[in-house]
């Protein structure tokens, strides 16, 4: 399959971006793992028997450049069938995934992300729980707060660990952005009529439960997140929903050597004001660039759809220069809201006091938090080190869940910075699949 440009990923961005590019007259392949367009942003309720349609329900694994008319080639699998697409330009607008941080208990069934549960309710109709708290950091909690309220969960409270004065500098931002406004007191109305407190500078820092979860103890934390003495308390649950913002999916970005830049720990691809990455002919679009949320990525995926149509020589430097005006300043002002937000909702590095040296922080390969520690005390100073003492980040997700938090952990014990202790290095597969693909991949057939 051959086309102009790729565009990877069907969310907000992707489709901005591809309609951009195709408007301009390229020829556009969009590519995204769900059977459907939307993303997760959309999550669409699940049917076994909906058609699929154009080139999703296909998941890239890789993407190689090479020095051709078409140099950009994408290895993909779709319906358990290997598949070669070929193209001049590129579009990566492949989304985030939650960040969860470890605490004792976070493995026991009932603990999951805000994003399970809110799957769970839209895409299947199924409520996880009865009596459910919903902790973490970050205004995602508060829409699968009311997903919840509306498949008739009892909700009995929700934990932001941000403190009220961290949140003073929103309101700046929100009056910069009315309709933002508009939303979270919509959100804050509902939640007050249903009788759901909503407490600050709170905490999950452990859960408990014999077969489940029965039981989290809830604790004071100060502004870095330090549990504060005398502060604890228990609440009954069936469910806990528990996350703290997202992190980019930056896998085919890293495979192609895209530059990237660290914020807070976490890892982003580094893009140029009309959305280029380092690599020639390479465009980002949407939270691999950075955490910003659905109306940035769809002013960014504008952005680089034209980027990646000029690029195909569809529009004159001047053409898309005009075309994009638009479109950047309508992710200038995204853009500086998100980051009021991020400012706001920061991960604070006191939450690794949580962690008890049994706790496990890689669950696939069951690597404790005292192991990470032992491993530095021995000399490791990056998660390479860290890796290969251990074993963590070894497992299926290769690392996608506890290199965020064993960063974190090795950069405290070392005096160092998250940035500096890197990240694991992984196999170069963006997700599983079948040798015979790699057979098919190595062969160079389509």
């Amino acid at each position: 399959m051959n086309a102009d440009v790729a565009v990877v990923g069907a969310g907000p961005g992707g489709l901005a971006a591809a309609t951009a590019a195709a408007r301009a007259g390229a020829h556009v392949v969009l590519i995204d793992g769900y059977a459907n367009a939307g993303g997760q942003y959309s999550k669409q309720r699940f049917d076994a028997a909906r058609p699929r349609a154009g080139s999703y329900d296909t998941r890239v694994y890789a993407v190689s450049r090479r020095d051709r008319a078409l140099p950009f080639r994408l290895y993909a699998t779709r319906a358990g069938r290997p598949l070669t697409i070929d193209a001049r330009a590129l579009v990566l607008a492949p989304g985030a995934y939650e960040r969860a941080l470890p605490f004792p208990g976070w493995d026991l069934p009932g603990v999951m992300t805000p994003g399970a549960a809110q799957t769970l309710v839209k895409a299947h109709g199924v409520r996880p729980g009865n009596r459910v708290a919903i902790a973490g950091s970050g205004p995602f909690l508060l829409p699968v707060a009311i997903a919840l309220l509306e498949a008739s969960a009892r909700i009995v409270g929700i934990y932001e660990a941000a403190s009220l004065p961290a949140l003073w500098r929103m309101p700046a931002a929100l009056a910069q952005m009315p309709e933002r406004a508009l939303q979270a007191g919509c959100y804050a109305r509902t939640l007050r009529d249903a009788g759901v407190p909503v407490h600050f500078g709170r905490a999950v820092t452990s859960a408990h439960g014999e077969e489940r979860l029965e039981t989290i103890r809830i604790a004071r934390v100060d502004r870095l997140w330090r549990p504060r003495a005398g502060g604890e308390y228990d609440v009954a649950v069936d469910v806990l929903c528990t996350g703290f913002g997202f992190l980019a999916q930056t896998d085919l970005a890293d495979q192609l050597q895209c530059k990237r830049y660290e914020d807070g720990g976490a890892f982003f691809v580094a893009c140029g004001e009309r959305a280029q990455t380092s690599v020639p002919g390479a465009y980002a679009a949407g939270e691999i660039s950075g955490i910003r949320g659905a109306e940035a990525a769809l002013a960014q995926g504008e952005i680089a759809g034209i980027g990646a149509a000029a690029y195909c020589g569809k529009l004159t430097r001047a053409q898309a220069a005009f075309a994009a005006r638009e479109p950047a300043r309508r992710f200038a002002k995204h853009a500086a809201f998100a980051g009021a937000l991020a400012r706001s909702y920061s991960v604070r590095r006191g939450w690794t006091a949580w962690l008890r040296d049994d706790t496990l922080v890689c669950r696939c390969e069951e690597v404790p938090a005292g192991a990470i520690r032992d491993a530095v005390t021995s000399g490791a100073r990056d998660l390479r080190a860290v890796k290969a003492l251990t074993r963590c980040g070894m497992g299926l997700c290769q690392g996608r869940m506890c290199a965020y938090a064993a960063a974190q952990i090795t950069a405290e014990l070392t005096g160092s910075t998250p940035a500096a202790v890197g990240t694991f290095t992984r196999t170069g597969l963006a997700i599983p699949v079948p040798l015979n693909h790699l057979a098919h991949a190595s062969t160079g057939s389509a």
